[in-house]
């Protein structure tokens, strides 16, 4: 499926706030716990379970994205799998190789 980039963008908005919101939830679930010894609600755990999947189908969609312009994104970071393509390879640069090739 082809997607088109007001969509991811419209979906990268969505998951910032999504997991934005789910931060402050676990911050407070993790004083909780740490004050009354009261762990996160099954609600809660489910909830990051499905901003879990909705990030990893995100992901796929971006890598999918990318391929249909001829890029090769080379090994997924998360599943530390090749992406089936026959495009360009692009290397996804490790944040500290980024950090050491462009020093601030």
């Amino acid at each position: 499926m082809k997607y088109n980039q007001a969509d991811l963008d419209q979906q990268l908005v969505s998951l910032k706030k999504d997991f934005a919101q789910l931060g402050a939830k676990l911050s407070q679930a993790a004083r909780d716990l740490r004050d009354n010894g009261t762990p996160p609600s099954d609600e809660l755990l489910e909830e990051l379970a499905a901003a879990r999947m909705n990030y990893t189908h995100f992901r796929g969609r971006m890598f999918e994205h990318a391929e249909s312009y001829g890029f090769q994104m080379g090994l997924d970071p998360l599943t530390h799998q090749t992406p089936p393509s026959q495009g360009k390879q692009v290397k996804i640069l490790d944040p500290k190789e980024s950090e050491s090739a462009h020093p601030h």
